[in-house]
Protein backbone atom coordinates (compact mmCIF):
# COMPACT_ATOMS: atom_id res chain seq x y z
CA UNK A 1 0.00 0.00 0.00
CA UNK A 2 1.27 3.47 -0.88
CA UNK A 3 2.58 5.79 1.80
CA UNK A 4 0.65 8.90 0.72
CA UNK A 5 2.80 11.16 2.87
CA UNK A 6 5.83 10.51 0.69
CA UNK A 7 4.15 11.63 -2.55
CA UNK A 8 5.04 15.11 -3.76
CA UNK A 9 1.38 15.66 -4.69
CA UNK A 10 0.48 15.35 -1.00
CA UNK A 11 3.07 17.80 0.28
CA UNK A 12 2.12 21.17 1.74
CA UNK A 13 1.97 23.94 -0.81
CA UNK A 14 3.58 27.13 0.53
CA UNK A 15 1.38 29.20 -1.80
CA UNK A 16 -1.73 28.06 0.04
CA UNK A 17 -0.48 28.11 3.63
CA UNK A 18 -2.67 31.10 4.45
CA UNK A 19 -5.58 30.07 2.25
CA UNK A 20 -8.10 30.85 4.97
CA UNK A 21 -6.97 34.50 5.08
CA UNK A 22 -7.29 35.16 1.33
CA UNK A 23 -10.17 36.90 -0.37
CA UNK A 24 -12.41 34.67 -2.46
CA UNK A 25 -10.98 36.09 -5.70
CA UNK A 26 -7.45 35.30 -4.49
CA UNK A 27 -8.44 31.73 -3.62
CA UNK A 28 -9.99 31.22 -7.06
CA UNK A 29 -6.89 32.69 -8.72
CA UNK A 30 -4.59 30.45 -6.68
CA UNK A 31 -6.64 27.35 -7.50
CA UNK A 32 -6.64 28.14 -11.21
CA UNK A 33 -2.88 28.79 -11.20
CA UNK A 34 -2.23 25.47 -9.49
CA UNK A 35 -4.57 23.65 -11.88
CA UNK A 36 -2.66 25.24 -14.75
CA UNK A 37 0.64 23.93 -13.36
CA UNK A 38 -0.85 20.44 -13.26
CA UNK A 39 -2.07 20.70 -16.84
CA UNK A 40 1.33 21.92 -18.00
CA UNK A 41 2.98 18.93 -16.32
CA UNK A 42 0.46 16.58 -17.91
CA UNK A 43 1.12 18.10 -21.33
CA UNK A 44 4.85 17.51 -20.90
CA UNK A 45 4.06 13.87 -20.07
CA UNK A 46 1.38 13.31 -22.71
CA UNK A 47 3.40 10.81 -24.76
CA UNK A 48 3.99 8.62 -21.72
CA UNK A 49 0.36 8.96 -20.66
CA UNK A 50 -0.82 7.96 -24.14
CA UNK A 51 1.57 5.00 -24.16
CA UNK A 52 0.27 3.83 -20.78
CA UNK A 53 -3.36 4.24 -21.88
CA UNK A 54 -2.70 2.21 -25.03
CA UNK A 55 -0.94 -0.50 -23.01
CA UNK A 56 -3.88 -0.75 -20.60
CA UNK A 57 -6.44 -0.84 -23.44
CA UNK A 58 -4.50 -3.60 -25.22
CA UNK A 59 -4.15 -5.53 -21.99
CA UNK A 60 -7.88 -5.32 -21.32
CA UNK A 61 -8.67 -6.41 -24.88
CA UNK A 62 -6.36 -9.40 -24.38
CA UNK A 63 -8.22 -10.48 -21.28
CA UNK A 64 -6.78 -8.31 -18.55
CA UNK A 65 -3.54 -7.06 -17.11
CA UNK A 66 -2.56 -10.35 -15.44
CA UNK A 67 -3.01 -12.28 -18.65
CA UNK A 68 -0.96 -9.78 -20.65
CA UNK A 69 1.76 -9.77 -18.00
CA UNK A 70 1.91 -13.58 -18.01
CA UNK A 71 2.07 -13.62 -21.82
CA UNK A 72 4.87 -11.06 -21.81
CA UNK A 73 6.83 -13.06 -19.23
CA UNK A 74 6.36 -16.22 -21.31
CA UNK A 75 7.55 -14.43 -24.45
CA UNK A 76 10.60 -13.05 -22.60
CA UNK A 77 11.44 -16.54 -21.33
CA UNK A 78 11.30 -17.94 -24.87
CA UNK A 79 13.46 -15.12 -26.24
CA UNK A 80 16.16 -15.68 -23.61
Amino acid sequence: MADWGTLSTEASNPASEELDTLATEEVVSLLLEEDGRGLEAAMRSRDGIAHAATWVAEALEAGGLRRRSAARQEANTRDS
